[in-house]
């Protein structure tokens, strides 16, 4: 099972380093490396013909020159799409990593944090790719998994025991997923709260690690320190570095 640094919270890239470089691609990933990020947060979703992908959201639209559902699109169709041009021009012809290039890429330079971005209560099989991916390569001490989907995650930690699980949590989810019995129910390792979905009242009842996101303000770290976080999780690696490093 990954280990958890035990001096300070762990450092990791949202995205790899999105505030310089386009998200989940691996130009992001390896600025993250450099800015001395010490895990890469990544999104892992389906394509249309059974691929796994590093993009976020629903649609290609807002990070690509492509119109409509990630779903929809073929492997094929996904890696034509540029999804560097939106950041700014030194981008331009950015293509979107497929988890296997990802892994290519990093393996042994980072520790890793995989987002299944899955959404139904049955298996869509996500969970038993990933975990494949991760076995096969013996990463499960690299490796955190997480997720909103409790259900997804609960398969997960049946079928791995040994590997370190995270349950997402946020600001608009439904009772069910945002309340207590859902981090109990998904037997995820660490809770991984939206900073501004965090009480003083859950802090008081939730025993497992703390990871928050996003960090990205002064303020926020912060606030974020007081509560004993064992990640924090942001969009600039380098910033919250120096931040880290300049408090002792």
């Amino acid at each position: 099972m990954l280990t958890l640094p035990s001096d300070r919270p762990l450092i990791v890239a949202r995205r790899g380093a999105r505030a310089q470089a386009p998200e989940n691609t691996l130009p992001a990933f390896e600025l993250a490396i450099a800015q001395g990020a010490d895990a890469i947060e990544m999104d892992v979703q389906f394509t249309s013909d059974g691929e796994l992908i590093l993009m976020q959201g629903v649609e290609v639209d807002e990070i690509s020159d492509g119109v409509g559902r990630i779903r929809s699109h073929t492997l094929e169709e996904i890696k034509e799409l540029d999804v560097g041009s939106w950041f700014a021009p030194e981008f331009a012809g950015t293509r979107v990593p497929t988890l296997n290039e990802a892994l290519d890429a990093l393996t042994g330079r980072a520790k890793l944090v995989l987002e299944l971005k899955t959404f139904t209560r049955k298996s869509e099989g996500m969970e038993d790719l990933v975990w494949e991916q991760i076995e096969r390569r013996g990463l499960v001490d690299e490796v955190t998994v997480t997720s909103f989907n409790l259900f997804a995650l609960r398969r997960l930690k049946k079928m791995a025991p040994g590997l370190r699980t995270g349950l997402m949590q946020g600001v608009g989810l439904a009772p069910w997923f945002s309340g207590g019995m859902a981090r109990a129910w998904s037997r995820a390792d660490d809770w991984h709260p939206e900073f501004e979905f965090v009480t003083a009242a859950m802090l008081q009842k939730v025993q497992q690690p703390l990871w928050l996101w996003p960090v990205n303000t002064t303020a926020e770290l912060n606030k974020s320190i007081s509560w004993n976080p064992a990640a924090l999780i942001t969009d600039d690696p380098a910033w919250l570095r120096a931040e880290l490093s300049g408090r002792g």
